[in-house]
């Protein structure tokens, strides 16, 4: 059992508990931050196929 003490209450869980709710947390995380980043070089890709095919450079 461990005792997690924050700062309005505490509470005690198992450790199994504890760490899986860390990685979870931590998947979510990630996830987030790389749909962040995914996101803006789909955008930046866009972009810059728009610039070349008014450059006329039509390569796909």
């Amino acid at each position: 059992m461990v005792d997690l003490n924050f700062i309005v209450a505490s509470s005690t869980l198992p450790l199994a508990t504890v760490m899986s709710l860390c990685l979870v947390l931590g998947i979510i995380i990630g996830l987030s931050v790389m749909s962040v980043f995914t996101t803006k070089l789909k955008w930046q890709h866009y972009r810059l196929q728009k610039q070349h095919q008014k450059a006329g450079d039509v390569d796909n």
